[in-house]
């Protein structure tokens, strides 16, 4: 039998252990949750490797010359739903590739990138009729939905409205 002294003893023991076990279980959960972090930052920051930034670079590259060559030759915005995802289809990537290479070699996003296409093919259209066309139709075939956002686009490529752009085709073409 144990002596009130020894059941005192061994109460006050069990609080110690309990409290050292918390202890112990809170310190163990700190550090792993701090071991995470820096592994997962490390992950994150991968050292520059400049052979392979040229390589993503002419990949790039060669990815964007590819864009052109199937948007000049199958002129797929003239299509209203043309999106970024049909055309990374199509030349065989994924979108993000896709954006990356518009944005970086040609300068612009995916949505500039096809108005722009869009826009010539009307100009095109404009000339060749020397002005004399009915807008919508041509605007339509180029692959726009709304005059409006044809109309737009189409001054911030050439500078001015379609109708001015007919108008100096017109005069020029009488003057001439």
């Amino acid at each position: 039998m144990l002596t009130e002294d020894d059941a005192q003893t061994l109460k006050y023991l069990s609080y110690i252990i309990v409290t050292i076990s918390f202890y112990l279980t809170f310190l163990t959960l700190y550090y792993y949750n701090e071991l995470t972090k820096i592994a997962n930052s490390a992950v994150k920051e991968k050292p520059f490797n400049s052979e392979q930034q040229s390589v993503d670079d002419s990949t790039l590259m060669l990815l964007y010359l590819k864009i052109q060559e199937y948007i000049e030759n199958n002129k797929p915005y003239t299509h209203p739903d043309f999106t970024i995802n049909m055309l990374s289809k199509k030349v065989k990537s994924n979108p993000s590739y896709v954006s990356r290479a518009i944005n970086q070699e040609g300068g612009k996003n995916f949505s500039d990138f096809i108005q722009e296409y869009r826009i010539n093919l009307v100009k095109e259209e404009f000339i060749k009729k020397h002005g004399h066309v009915i807008i919508k139709e041509v605007y339509e075939r180029a692959g726009f939905r709304q005059q409006a956002t044809f109309n737009r686009n189409f001054k911030k490529f050439v500078g001015k409205t379609p109708s001015q752009y007919c108008f100096d085709l017109q005069k020029d073409y009488f003057l001439s």
